[in-house]
């Protein structure tokens, strides 16, 4: 959050010491939309989250060294959370969100996160009108590695994706990558806004650690979707997490 950035509710305008005194609901749409200050992730609703809580950092060995310092984000309706991989292009801060424990007995309503001084995650849960659950659930990483997305990051013409152990090589021509945009007004949520399937091009370095996506020059304030769920470990696991969602706010 930038100080004096428009995040795109106009109510929120007359509190600015400069504002002209108009009703900032009555002003067109397409005034409003450049004065926005991007937003550095958008979660897919309905297939990312549905309603996020509390954000936490990751702690120094709660999981595996690349999860250090990362971002977890609860996430009420869907039975995970929200893990965010951090990126930057030319001072622009965006992020790639990914499913985080998906797959496991987490379930939903996961509402409040505390890291204890063992490393465990603690999740309180609680329950709305239309979600939730009860309780608090305990996750401790039992320190084995796992097959995970360690980074994903724009480059001029796709994307670099490096992983947490070697990926199969004869998995990965499996990604399928879609962009799409959002309307803004007034209503609540917007349908997908051109969304496109786009034709990939996937080369996995030697050490299988690093693969290259080549999806031609990235469309900004466009969400890309790389679908990596048909690919595997060398070792035959599927991903912990195995969909990014990135909002290009500035393409290389």
């Amino acid at each position: 959050i930038k100080k004096d950035g428009f995040y795109g509710h106009p109510a929120s305008l007359v509190w600015r010491k400069d504002w002209d005194g108009r009703d900032p609901m009555k002003m067109q749409v397409e005034e409003l939309d450049k004065m926005q200050t991007p937003a550095v992730g958008y979660m897919a609703q309905g297939e990312l989250a549905n309603s996020p809580t509390q954000p936490l950092a990751i702690p120094a060995g709660a999981f595996p060294k690349d999860f250090n310092g990362q971002t977890l984000i609860g996430e009420m309706n869907q039975p995970w959370l929200v893990r965010v991989l951090d990126d930057e292009v030319a001072g622009q801060f965006q992020t790639a969100l990914v499913p985080f424990l998906d797959g496991s007995p987490l379930d939903i309503g996961n509402n409040r996160l505390a890291f204890g001084k063992d490393g465990s995650l603690y999740i309180g849960k609680t329950a709305l009108s239309w979600a939730g659950s009860f309780g608090v659930t305990r996750v401790k990483w039992n320190g084995k590695q796992f097959f995970s997305l360690s980074s994903v990051k724009a480059g001029s013409t796709g994307f670099t994706v490096t992983f947490s152990e070697p990926a199969d090589p004869a998995t990965v021509s499996g990604l399928v990558a879609k962009r799409h945009t959002y309307k803004y007004h007034s209503n609540y949520g917007s349908p997908k806004i051109d969304e496109t399937e786009l034709p990939a091009k996937t080369t996995l370095s030697p050490d299988g650690l690093t693969l290259t996506v080549e999806l031609g020059p990235l469309k900004e304030r466009y969400l890309h979707l790389l679908d990596l769920t048909a690919v595997r470990s060398k070792s035959g696991a599927g991903l912990l997490g195995a969909k990014a969602w990135y909002q290009v706010n500035k393409a290389p």
